[in-house]
């Protein structure tokens, strides 16, 4: 058993959600954002969450909420 999720955690699961509701791409949110390609990646294929900050997480989550 893990825990608590952390917040970075519950973001990205409701990004997943999101993304694939409204058909955002990766690639799209880390263009449009200009992010750094892998740590998106890294982060929202396998839950590395050391690999963004809380505050891009919020601003990718943001995106794909308003953008879509």
């Amino acid at each position: 058993m893990r825990g608590i999720p952390t917040t970075k955690e519950l973001m990205r699961k409701k990004l997943l959600r999101l993304q694939e509701k409204h058909g955002v791409s990766n690639y799209r949110i880390y263009t449009d954002l200009q992010l750094n390609p892998g740590n998106v990646n890294v982060w929202l294929k396998h839950g590395k969450s050391e690999k963004v900050s809380l505050n891009n997480a919020r601003m990718m989550l943001r995106y794909v909420e308003q953008h879509h």
